[in-house]
């Protein structure tokens, strides 16, 4: 995918997510949205430079898929409890957002390596 579509769409899809999350109501920190928009502009355009990573279907060894998506599932519920009386969707949306933007990272630089 082209940079320019890499780019809008990654801006689309931030958009959306941050203003999913404002549309809640428990999140009043503009500062919480700003990040959530910047992490996820971040992730989805790495995420859309190698498709593979959402689209893969190769099963040879998925333990590091399982992990990842454990990992990721209890660090997300973890703050979503952690921060507040309630669950607090912003805060777990920032933290999936970080854990994408991580993966995505991990494997721009495994790609640059080779």
């Amino acid at each position: 995918m082209n940079r320019p579509y890499r780019y809008t769409g990654a801006l689309v899809a931030a958009s959306g997510v941050t203003a999913g999350v404002a549309r809640t109501g428990q999140s009043q920190s503009l500062h919480l949205l700003l990040a959530t928009f910047l992490t996820v502009v971040l992730a989805s355009a790495v995420l859309l430079r190698y498709p593979a990573l959402l689209w893969g279907r190769k099963t040879d060894d998925r333990a590091a898929a399982a992990v990842f998506a454990g990992g990721t599932s209890f660090g997300v519920m973890s703050l979503g409890y952690g921060v507040g009386e309630t669950f607090q969707v912003g805060a777990a949306v920032l933290g999936f957002g970080l854990a994408l933007l991580g993966m995505a990272t991990g494997a721009w630089m495994a790609d640059e390596r080779q």
